[in-house]
């Protein structure tokens, strides 16, 4: 994990992600984590990491500074999505076909077999995806230019997670895999500028309006005269 990582999710001075993670391993201990046929105790551990980073991204409006806000559970898309992660004929991110409109997925396969016992009991995953900071163009509000397909798939993870418009989030876990459903409250379009072309004026625009800079890359207006 980066300095800059960390110091984002303490930005705030909270880092309610180190209690869920405690409250996720006790939990993960027995079977009350599936009671409600999904992850709950991992989709509570994801949540509050995610809630962790985007407090992190602030938009100056003038000399306001405006959070972008809080992520909830989608517990009937979390059920949905646990669902087709537990067909007998899973494969991965290709199996996943009904997802909710107004929604987009972020999808990770952890390629080392000695980490996948572990992988609903830490952030890993959460870290992973927002790592596609590094990335992203916040002035042309878009993925830099030369990126591998990987780079480009970890910008556009990372895009999803703080995306200022998104209001709800789903996790599911299936061994090596972890997926996740980012949705707006409307349901009329996806999370992250979709339904228009890439690269459009209405597409960037969109870009623009929801990816807010991290507080660590902005100049915070000097205070006043008291």
């Amino acid at each position: 994990m980066t300095n800059l990582q960390l110091a984002e999710v303490r930005v705030v001075g909270t880092d309610d992600s180190q209690d869920a993670l405690t409250r996720a391993l006790k939990e993960n201990a027995g079977a009350s984590c599936t009671k409600r046929r999904f992850n709950s105790c991992y989709n509570d551990l994801a949540l509050a990491r995610h809630n962790d980073y985007r407090e992190g991204h602030e938009n100056e409006e003038g000399k306001a500074f405006t959070l972008t806000g809080l992520l909830v559970i989608n517990e009937p898309n979390a059920v949905a999505l646990q669902a087709q992660m537990d067909k007998s004929d899973f494969a991965g991110e290709s199996s996943i076909t009904n997802i909710p409109q107004g929604c987009q997925m972020s999808f990770y396969t952890e390629t080392n077999t000695a980490a996948v016992p572990d992988l609903d009991k830490n952030h890993a995953v959460t870290d992973s995806w927002y790592s596609g900071y590094k990335h992203y163009d916040y002035t042309n509000g878009k993925w830099k230019d030369g990126l591998t397909a990987a780079e480009k798939t970890l910008a556009k993870a990372f895009t999803r997670m703080v995306w200022r418009g998104t209001k709800t989030v789903a996790f599911g876990v299936k061994g090596k895999y972890v997926a996740a459903w980012y949705c707006n409250p409307s349901g009329s379009t996806n999370s992250n500028g979709a339904g228009d072309t890439e690269g459009s004026a209405a597409y960037l625009a969109a870009f623009k309006a929801n990816v807010m800079k991290s507080c660590l890359e902005l100049t915070v207006p000097a205070a006043g005269p008291v």
